[in-house]
């Protein structure tokens, strides 16, 4: 060894050395407030999913109909909609952490009105509670999870914005139907149990003191209702505005009548049953994601959109022909093509935007999405009074079909 290199040894360079610790201080209070908003992701959504296999048990015991059904999800659409209008911005003024924990407060606040309910007025306070925390979630956490995720894969932090939040819906879905089938308590277990989460996220999100937005002014004048589309992500908006809503409104079908599908079409009251029928559509989105990850964003757009509409067709031939197999795999693939596009075109549109741009945009999305959902949820829901479900599954199938060909055609006029 050198004398050069010996001294290079004995006399390391402070100034570097104390700037790799502190980035790698940083990386780790980014990692820790990434870990932090994905579980109260989770968490909300979690929260949200967990009364849906109970909603058969609801419409039985509670003399309910199916439109008193769909009326709580719209409900609870709604209330995440004027959430998103008045609030979807406020995150930018007094940080990510309060306003994610202000979403956990109101999902608690929601699973805990469902403890005893006794009625409909009872089930839509419950869920618009649980609405208005996921109205917060969908901006200000996703935008959390956003300005928080690892560097690489650059793909990463849109891809768990939006869809660990379809993961949360999964998990308290399944989770909820399983308690519901197992314990003592059926109607109170799964609320008991999205409670518990909604805590533990809380204290991870306190315990993560890495906040990547700072307090600031103008939060008042920031719940004027403001749809934020920045103008560099205007021209793609209406393409992708095709995928939000085909695909969320199948997504509004299955959470307003998985339980009545699965005991009408598919022969079982079975709460599990009802919830392998929801988290059939909601639990492959995830996977989705990360395949669309791995394809060109256009071309991930339009194989998810036409994929996507075939798989509804199957889904409603599957309920005319009483088929849960044929049912469940179409849901699977649906949920599969669902991924692939809805993350695309997220991507496209984060692609265009700056960071402090994120939560805006991000609201902006959710709406769209919501929207998709929760009017033909309320047309369904009013339909349902005088047609049979598979009958309206058919328009469900039209409205896939007519997001596929705007994408097409949108792509073909671009290119």
């Amino acid at each position: 060894m050198s004398p050069y290199a010996k001294s290079e040894l004995r006399e390391p360079d402070p100034q570097r050395g104390e700037h790799s610790r502190s980035c790698a201080q940083r990386q780790g209070k980014s990692f820790r407030g990434y870990i932090a908003a994905s579980l109260s992701l989770i968490a909300v959504f979690a929260a949200s999913g967990a009364p849906y296999p109970l909603y058969e048990r609801y419409r039985i015991e509670e003399g309910l109909s199916t439109g008193d059904l769909s009326w709580a999800t719209v409900s609870y659409l709604f209330a995440v909609l004027a959430t998103l209008l008045v609030f979807g911005q406020i995150s930018d003024y007094l940080g990510r952490k309060p306003v994610t924990l202000a979403a956990l407060v109101l999902a608690a606040l929601g699973s805990a009105v469902l403890l005893h309910l006794n009625g409909m007025m009872v089930l839509i306070l419950g869920r618009v509670l649980q609405g208005a925390a996921c109205g917060l979630a969908a901006s200000a956490t996703q935008a959390y999870v956003l300005d928080t995720a690892p560097r690489h894969p650059t793909w990463l932090g849109a891809a768990t914005a939006t869809n660990v939040s379809q993961i949360g819906i999964v998990l308290g879905t399944l989770g909820g139907g399983f308690l519901a089938w197992s314990s003592p308590s059926p109607e109170q277990a799964p609320m008991l149990a999205s409670i518990m989460l909604t805590v533990l996220a809380l204290l991870l999100v306190i315990a993560a003191d890495h906040d990547p937005v700072g307090r600031r002014s103008g939060a008042m004048t920031s719940l004027r209702p403001v749809v934020a589309i920045p103008q560099a992500a205007r021209p793609l908006i209406v393409a992708s505005a095709g995928v939000f809503i085909s695909t969320w409104a199948l997504t509004g079908f299955y959470q307003s009548f998985a339980p009545t599908i699965s005991a009408t079409y598919l022969g079982t009251r079975n709460p599990v049953m009802a919830a392998l029928v929801i988290a059939s559509v909601v639990g492959p989105q995830p996977f989705g994601a990360a395949v669309s990850g791995r394809i060109p964003v256009r071309k991930a757009q339009v194989y998810g959109s036409v994929t996507f509409a075939f798989a509804v067709s199957a889904i409603a031939f599957g309920l005319y022909r009483h088929s849960a197999p044929l049912v469940i795999g179409s849901g699977l693939i649906a949920g599969l093509s669902q991924g692939v596009g809805y993350t695309a075109s997220v991507r496209m549109l984060l692609d265009k935007v700056t960071g402090d741009q994120h939560a805006g945009l991000m609201s902006a999305i959710s709406m769209i999405s919501y929207i998709g959902s929760a009017v033909p949820s309320f047309i369904a829901g009013q339909l349902s009074l005088v047609m049979f479900l598979q009958t309206i599954a058919t328009g469900y199938v039209g409205l896939a079909a007519a997001g596929a060909l705007l994408i097409i055609g949108i792509r073909h006029r671009t290119t």
